[in-house]
Formats: C-alpha cells, sequence, structure tokens
C-alpha cells in the first residue's frame, strides 16, 4: 500500500485507527478486465477461471513466501451458492493453504455496500482457536482476492492477533 510518493490515501486514513498498517501487496489493478473476470468468476460460479492467474501467482510466490497462507473466508450462504471459496480457488493451485477463519453470515453482501457502508462492518470473523494455536511465531500471508477499503484485511487481521497476539502478519491480494 506505500508508494514510491509515500503512503497511499488509504494508509493515510487507516494510519489514524491503526498504528500498525497493513502491508499489502496487490498484484493487479482493478480495473474494467478485472471487474468482468470477478463477475464471472464470482458472481456466475465459473470455477474454471480459477487457474487464470496461476502461473503468474507461481512467478510471484517464489519470491514472496510465508509459513503459513491464511485465505480470507467466505460466509456460508456464498459458499453454498457458489460451490467455492473465490480466494482459495485462486491462490490454493499455488501455495498451501491455512484455514482457521470463519465468517459469520452478513445480512447484506460487501459487494453491495457502499464504501462507508464497507469501513463501518462490524467485526465478521471468527478464529478457529484449535487452528490458530500452531500459528504462534510464525510469518503468515493473509490472501484476499480483492482490496477494496482494506477493511476486510484488518478485520481478518484483528482476528488472527486477539486469537494469536506477536503474529508477523503481511497481506496479499490479486487485485487493487
Amino acid at each position: 500500500m506505500q508508494t514510491q510518493q509515500g503512503l497511499c490515501q488509504d494508509c493515510l486514513t487507516w494510519q489514524k485507527n491503526y498504528p500498525q498498517l497493513l502491508h499489502n501487496r496487490a498484484l493487479f489493478s482493478y480495473n474494467a478486465a478485472m471487474q468482468d473476470f470477478f463477475k464471472q468468476y464470482k458472481t456466475s460460479g465459473d470455477y474454471q477461471l480459477s487457474t487464470c492467474f496461476t502461473s503468474v501467482l507461481g512467478q510471484f510466490f517464489k519470491k514472496v513466501s510465508a509459513d503459513i497462507y491464511v485465505p480470507v473466508p467466505t460466509d456460508t450462504r456464498s459458499y453454498q451458492k457458489r460451490g467455492f471459496n473465490p480466494v482459495c480457488g485462486i491462490f490454493g493451485a499455488v501455495v498451501p493453504l491455512y484455514d482457521c477463519l470463519n465468517k459469520r453470515e452478513l445480512p447484506v453482501k460487501q459487494a453491495h455496500k457502499n464504501r462507508g457502508e464497507r469501513l463501518a462492518m462490524a467485526q465478521p470473523f471468527q478464529a478457529n482457536m484449535d487452528k490458530c494455536r500452531p500459528l504462534a511465531r510464525k510469518q503468515i500471508i493473509l490472501l484476499d482476492d480483492v482490496y477494496t477499503t482494506g477493511r476486510t484485511l484488518f478485520h481478518a487481521r484483528d482476528c488472527l492477533l486477539k486469537a494469536v497476539p506477536g503474529l508477523k502478519i503481511t497481506t496479499v491480494t490479486l487485485a487493487r
């Protein structure tokens, strides 16, 4: 999230509430083509598209690695409707995923919220404490498909840090 000129606007905004900013790396810009990709992949449930970025991600993760890769979970209703977690689909063929977070059902999907509503969202994640214990003293990369406001990643990071204080967590998203 840091640019050559300094902190991006999101970082400056988040810095007011979080002294420890996210270190997010996004591989692509969220543009019209990426929007079309996600519409087909997530909304239409075209799982075959999950491998579109496998080669690029493979090259990226040869240079950037961690002890454990934690995908941002999807809620049960979305999983049942779609049949898969989009984050796991994108990253699962490239790195071993460690599922230790659960997401509660949200009354309104993130995609249907504006920026202010996303930023005001309450904590949707819950840590599976039995699965979180092995995370102690590990380098974690938290994975998500799209960075929109950063709220989801901050919530997921906070949830992991509450379960296992002192973790070293960075984040990677396919697009921003």
